[in-house]
């Protein structure tokens, strides 16, 4: 179990894992529900561009549910460090990987409408930065600033690219596409200020503030919840 939590009040700590519950069982109902959908749908039908947008969000809320159970797990279950370390670090990739399924479709769909060639460049330098963090620290064994400082990096450059292109959209677009544009921005924006507000990151900020951490990590993971079904909103019409 974190340090963080083992102090806690158990029914505020068991409060805050039923949140997180909830918040995974959302993210994995979401993922089959669209897949469900699709797949008794008309596919041929379907543009290429739809279909990519599709398989990609189900498999980005996939990952993004493993990622969520192991770091339940880690959290909130399992004893010894080494194993505590070993299914973080792996809840890390998980999470990489959400972000490189959608990184790489849009590259190609902007090649694809000839509005932006980019050499899929965001695609090689985010794969090179998977690669150098698996290098530093393959199974987190050894938490340290510059494993830390990649993960952000990774995190950051994918939330980027989603924000940026999907603004450019909304920006060139009309009517419903413009808005779903905005929703998958202001969903990445929302899902970022939910997982700020988790321990990890707030007792690195604010470690004057840790009699409320706790209040503040459950407001952020319903936020977290805010966010997915912002996410899925943006698509849900056409599946």
């Amino acid at each position: 179990m974190n340090e963080f939590y083992q102090n806690l009040d158990p029914a505020l700590l068991w409060t805050i894992i039923i949140v997180w519950i909830i918040n995974v069982t959302i993210t994995y109902i979401l993922s089959f529900y669209t897949l469900i959908k699709y797949s008794k749908s008309d596919r041929e039908s379907r543009s290429r561009d739809e279909k990519e947008n599709i398989i990609t969000w189900v498999f980005y809320f996939i990952f993004i549910g493993i990622a969520n159970t192991m770091n339940i797990f880690h959290s909130f279950f399992l004893e010894g460090e080494l194993l505590v370390d070993f299914v973080d670090g792996i809840s890390n990739y998980f999470i990489y990987a959400s972000w490189l399924v959608k990184v790489f479709p849009i590259e190609r769909l902007l090649k694809r409408h000839n509005t932006l060639n980019t050499r899929y460049l965001f695609t090689f330098c985010y794969i090179i930065l998977i690669i150098f963090a698996f290098a530093v620290n393959p199974i987190n064994i050894v938490t340290n600033e510059l494993y830390i400082t990649i993960f952000l990096i990774l995190s950051n450059i994918a939330k980027a690219i989603f924000i940026g292109v999907y603004l450019y959209f909304a920006v060139k677009s009309f009517g419903q596409l413009r808005r779903d544009a905005l929703k998958v921005a202001a969903g990445v924006l929302i899902l970022d200020l939910g997982m700020t507000l988790q321990p990890v990151s707030l007792i690195a900020i604010f470690p004057d503030l840790i009699a409320i951490i706790p209040y503040l990590s459950i407001v952020g993971t319903l936020i977290v919840v805010f966010a997915m079904l912002l996410l899925f909103d943006s698509y849900r019409k056409i599946v």
